[in-house]
Parts: C-alpha cells; sequence; structure tokens
C-alpha cells in the first residue's frame, strides 16, 4: 500500500512581526481531492522547530522517521500483513520558503526564479529565451560543484550570488554541505 504525502514548510510568526518566527512543517495526504487537502482536519502538523533552530537541526529530527516510513514497514490491515510505504510526493510552502527550500535565491535577488536564470533586468521581456537559460538539474549540479570548489568562502559567495544559487553551510568540521532535505 502506497501512501504518497505534501510536505508543506514554512515559517511563521507568533507575534505580530516576524523577527522571531517558527518553522512549521506539516503534512497532507496526497491521495484526496482538491476540497479535501484543503481542509484544516486533513493537515497533520508533523513538527515545529523553535526560533533561532537551524533548519538542518529541525529536519533531523524528522529525517529517520521519514526515511523509515519512505523504505516501507509491514502492517496488518484487516488481518493481513502488508507491506505500506509512505513517501514524500512534493514539497509545498509560499515562494521565499520553497526558494530556501530548493537552494535557490528568493525571488529578491537578481536571479531569483527556481525555473530559470533570467536576470532581473530582462524579467519582463516576453522575448527571453526561458528554456535554453533553464534550471535544469545536470547544470545546477555542475553550479554548485563549481562554486563548491572556490578557495575562499568570498568567492563561493560572489559566484553562488553570480547564478542564483544559496551559499552553502559551514559545518563544525569544516566541510560545506548543501542545505539538502532528504
Amino acid at each position: 500500500m502506497s501512501l504518497p504525502f505534501l510536505l508543506f514548510i514554512d515559517d511563521f510568526g507568533a507575534h505580530r512581526n516576524m523577527f522571531r518566527a517558527l518553522k512549521g512543517i506539516y503534512l497532507t495526504p496526497a491521495g484526496l481531492s482538491y476540497a479535501g487537502r484543503r481542509r484544516l482536519a486533513n493537515s497533520f502538523t508533523v513538527t515545529l522547530g523553535p526560533h533561532g533552530a537551524s533548519f538542518q537541526d529541525v529536519l533531523a529530527n524528522i529525517h529517520t522517521d521519514l526515511e523509515t516510513v519512505a523504505k516501507g514497514f509491514y502492517s496488518t490491515i484487516h488481518g493481513k500483513q502488508v507491506l505500506v510505504t509512505a513517501s514524500v510526493m512534493a514539497l509545498t510552502g509560499d515562494m521565499p520558503q520553497q526558494a530556501k527550500n530548493s537552494g535557490m535565491l528568493s525571488y529578491s535577488a537578481d536571479i531569483g526564479c527556481r525555473t530559470c536564470y533570467c536576470p532581473r533586468s530582462k524579467q519582463y521581456q516576453w522575448s527571453y529565451d526561458t528554456v535554453s537559460h533553464g534550471r535544469y538539474h545536470f547544470q545546477h549540479q555542475y553550479y554548485r560543484t563549481e562554486g563548491d570548489h572556490k578557495a575562499t568562502v568570498p568567492e563561493q559567495q560572489r559566484y553562488f550570488n553570480a547564478v542564483g544559487i544559496q551559499s552553502v553551510l559551514r559545518q563544525s568540521n569544516g566541510s560545506c554541505q548543501l542545505l539538502t532535505l532528504f
């Protein structure tokens, strides 16, 4: 039995401003109709990340559980042993959060689109070729690898900003790691 689900990741403010934002991660079964997915009763809180916690740490708390259910487990359903798998079908969120989740810069950056490399100066030109300037998987991997091989952090930062990618995170052991979800 397969149970795909959607994860919605978003920051929200517990107060009037977003100065002390909390990170919320919510699960919604993907097999529901549009109306069913919109019902509040069908959205389940997976975890809340406290203000100041790193996104990596919040995800590390749920990573093992999500990995376990994605690989599958046996459960007795109507008296029969059934292999049940539940996996993330899509990550959703508002636009700035989705950019952060995908490792791209936000819409306010010079290259802030998640689907192409269109600079801000050309975003209103209808003739701009978004197919030949699209953000494609292997090209993005190439840019990430090139940036990771820059000698200094300022060089990396300039390179990543030029191609519209978030800079890498420095870990306590000195290594660099892209913000990865699963």
